[in-house]
């Protein structure tokens, strides 16, 4: 991949800036607990569905990460989040991470979901349902719904729209 000089700059402007104040920390990591990998069949949203979130009080939950207009995944050159998030204070970009526990409670974060490789990632194609950890997920060509199977509560998942319920 071929990144312009002007955008180059803008990168290494931002992070050496961020490097130099201290503002660059640490990404957030969700990968610590048991859970499956999954991703839309489009490629541009992969979740981290777990039983039990044990980095944030325990208890089921899925984290989102925004994953760029282009498939696979991996390629995270072109991630600029979700365009509903906050600003992340690097460079126009976005928060990158949508995290919701089975209670409900909704949060946007900045980081990665990180761990096992995409190519082991659950493909979640559009129509089907599935029963993962103690959710039932609905993909489509609008979305991804995560419900949690206890409490009936969750989140809808795109780029262009997020919201919990």
């Amino acid at each position: 991949m071929v990144i312009s000089a002007p955008v180059r700059a803008r990168l290494i402007t931002a992070i050496s800036t961020a490097l130099l104040t201290g503002a660059l920390t640490a990404p957030t990591a969700y990968a610590e607990t048991a859970g499956q990998y999954v991703r839309t069949e489009s490629g541009r949203v992969r979740c981290w569905v777990m039983a039990n979130d044990q980095g944030h009080g325990g208890g089921p939950a899925v984290a989102c990460e925004a994953s760029g207009p282009m498939s696979p995944p991996w390629n995270q050159w072109e991630n600029k989040g979700f365009p509903q998030a906050p600003m992340s204070g690097t460079a126009d970009l976005h928060w990158d991470l949508v995290v919701v526990n089975a209670a409900g409670a909704f949060h946007w974060d900045d980081g990665n979901i990180g761990a096992a490789h995409p190519t082991n990632d659950v493909i979640l194609n559009y129509g089907q349902t599935y029963h993962i950890q103690g959710w039932t997920i609905l993909p489509s060509s609008d979305g991804t719904r995560f419900t949690n199977d206890g409490t009936g509560h969750g989140m809808f998942v795109s780029i262009e729209n997020v919201y919990s319920f």
